[in-house]
């Protein structure tokens, strides 16, 4: 990634390519390797499945959403606010992914 002399940070069009060259199975792969060795999560695998939902089987909480989101932040480049930390963008690995591409695009 490129950084703008000026502010130090990633320009809009450099992050849009490395996110272009992100595929979103990459997002999800990511995401479970952050859970499984950050959050130290060992439950079963079904519950990591794209669809499966990571509340409802208690794979995140209130704490670790906020540090998934965090992470999240920092891995892809962009600032995830506290508004955006709802069950509809962090519930499944599906909702991250379309979370992600999102918030990179901003």
């Amino acid at each position: 990634m490129h950084t703008d002399t000026h502010t130090g940070t990633d320009t809009h069009r450099e992050r849009d390519e490395d996110m272009e060259k992100t595929t979103g199975t990459d997002v999800k792969e990511a995401v479970r390797t952050f859970i499984r060795e950050e959050l130290e999560w060992s439950g079963p695998e079904e519950h990591l499945q794209d669809g499966a939902s990571l509340i409802d089987f208690g794979v995140i909480d209130s704490l670790s959403l906020m540090e998934l989101g965090l992470w999240i932040g920092d891995r892809f480049g962009f600032t995830v606010e506290d508004t955006d930390m709802t069950a509809a963008n962090f519930d499944t690995l599906d909702a991250i992914e379309a979370f992600v591409r999102r918030g990179s695009r901003t």
